[in-house]
């Protein structure tokens, strides 16, 4: 992994990606006023949004992502769970289960969300990998 600099990208930090050359897209979202989709490597796809934060209780805006994944009509359960994201499963069957994130970062009035990429399947060290790669350094 190497630190990769998203200002280029109008995102002020850092993050972590494979060695291998990320692919970053820009584009106007439907998730966020902006979206940045970063890919690296196999199993290494993070799609962030960022907008105006609605508040900066960091509680709350945990509490909507838990709400929204929860929503998805084939989720399971949270895996992992800290102050500002969490690592979550879903089933396709009793025999096929994928994971997914949301980390949350908050800068001034803005309100960075990184998760796991839209389209693509996750195994769970791919989504503990994405995880850790977006977290902020304690």
């Amino acid at each position: 992994m190497q630190s990769f600099d998203l200002l280029e990208y109008g995102v002020p930090m850092s993050i972590r990606v494979p060695v291998d050359s990320p692919q970053v897209k820009m584009s106007e979202g439907f998730l966020g006023d902006k979206e940045v989709s970063i890919k690296a490597g196999e199993g290494f796809d993070v799609l962030l949004t960022y907008a105006p934060a609605s508040t900066s209780d960091m509680a709350q805006l945990k509490a909507e992502q838990l709400g929204y994944v929860k929503s998805i009509s084939n989720f399971e359960r949270i895996v992992e769970e800290e102050e500002a994201g969490f690592i979550y499963e879903t089933a396709i069957d009793s025999t096929q289960s994928f994971y997914g994130f949301r980390y949350i970062r908050l800068q001034g009035d803005i309100q960075y969300l990184f998760q796991s990429g839209l389209i693509g399947t996750f195994a769970l060290e791919d989504a503990q990998m994405m995880y850790a790669a977006v977290k902020e350094e304690e």
